[in-house]
């Protein structure tokens, strides 16, 4: 039943904004961080150009009630020591032929 739920499609600091004050739980999926060029967001990774990982980690490393999926790797995993982190893999794509790293981080 999604009926206690809303969905928000905003920039990360309006949303946390938004939601400050309430008991509501945040869940967070941000753009992964790539430490080479892609292209796996937007057209030729546009959408991609830009995120700031560190000011998103700024801004949660003081709020509660928050869970957020990330690309398993030493950057994400450094910036968010200080914070429950769980591993996880899939597998996707049409004949799940894909596997997928990425982790849990509780805050």
């Amino acid at each position: 039943n999604l009926s206690h739920f809303e969905i928000y499609n905003l920039d990360f600091e309006d949303f946390i904004n938004k939601t400050e004050g309430t008991d509501n739980l945040l869940f967070l999926d941000p753009p992964y961080y790539l430490e080479k060029e892609s292209k796996l967001y937007g057209n030729n990774g546009d959408m991609h150009e830009g995120f700031d990982h560190k000011k998103l980690h700024k801004c949660l490393s003081t709020k509660k009630n928050w869970l957020m999926t990330y690309n398993n790797c030493d950057y994400i995993r450094d910036l968010y020591k200080d914070f429950r982190i769980i591993e996880t893999s899939w597998s996707y794509g049409m004949n799940k032929s894909k596997e997928s790293s990425e982790i849990v981080i509780i805050g």
